[in-house]
């Protein structure tokens, strides 16, 4: 059990809580967060494990102080749309899903972590949600349906950035040639709808950022018409 410190008494040396929070990201980004401990993390730092505990009192706190970090929302919250001024509504929530899919290639074991663990960064999750939330409500969509086709499109954010992160998007010749495969192991009478998809292939098929963002516009749009 860790025993109580005494902050009043700041630890001697060079350490602070910045380069705390420095180590700790990169650590998390290149070894993940599963592997991540404050006795880890005193070794890196060449400190006796007590001296980060002036700074963060555990580990959790330490953490959201990374997630709050990594989901730096402050840079988004200046585009005017945000402020209520004139622009398309799709751009706004194009710019917030591109930024978004940023944070989530610059720190892909920290935004993860807080899909499952919202309570590690509930106040950026808010943030974030204002900014997204204003674009959609300057696309004429009711309360109800902002909330619901927000989190489609972060389920969509988080689920592409798993799967890149993961090296589970693989390249138009991969995904052609698991297709082709495909094709020696199924039965065309069994399977006649997925060969002759795959037979009749003519154009890109890999899994595309930007392809599957409009999709999810065009339904938002589909979405007002329908409302409207």
């Amino acid at each position: 059990m860790r025993k109580n410190v005494d902050r009043s008494k700041k630890p001697r040396g060079t350490l602070t809580s910045e380069k705390i929070v420095e180590v700790a990201m990169k650590m998390i980004d290149e070894q993940g967060i599963e592997a991540f401990s404050m006795r880890k993390l005193a070794t890196e730092l060449k400190v006796d494990p007590m001296a980060i505990y002036y700074y963060f009192k555990n580990k959790q706190t330490l953490i959201k102080q990374l997630v709050k970090q990594a989901l730096d929302f402050t840079q988004l919250e200046s585009i005017d749309w945000h402020r209520g001024e004139t622009i398309d509504w799709k751009q706004g929530v194009k710019a917030f899903a591109r930024y978004y899919i940023g944070l989530c290639r610059a720190h892909p074991n920290l935004i993860q972590h807080l899909v499952t663990n919202p309570e590690s960064g509930y106040q950026t999750i808010q943030e974030g949600n204002e900014i997204l939330f204003s674009a959609l409500l300057a696309g004429g969509l009711p309360a109800h349906e902002v909330i619901r086709v927000s989190d489609i499109l972060i389920d969509y954010l988080n689920g592409y950035s798993l799967a890149e992160s993961t090296g589970r998007l693989p390249t138009n010749k991969e995904r052609i040639q698991s297709f082709e495969n495909m094709l020696d192991e199924l039965s065309p009478e069994q399977f006649p709808a997925t060969f002759k998809v795959i037979q009749q292939i003519d154009g890109p098929v890999e899994t595309d950022f930007e392809v599957g963002l409009d999709l999810i516009l065009a339904g938002i749009s589909s979405c007002k018409t329908s409302i409207n």
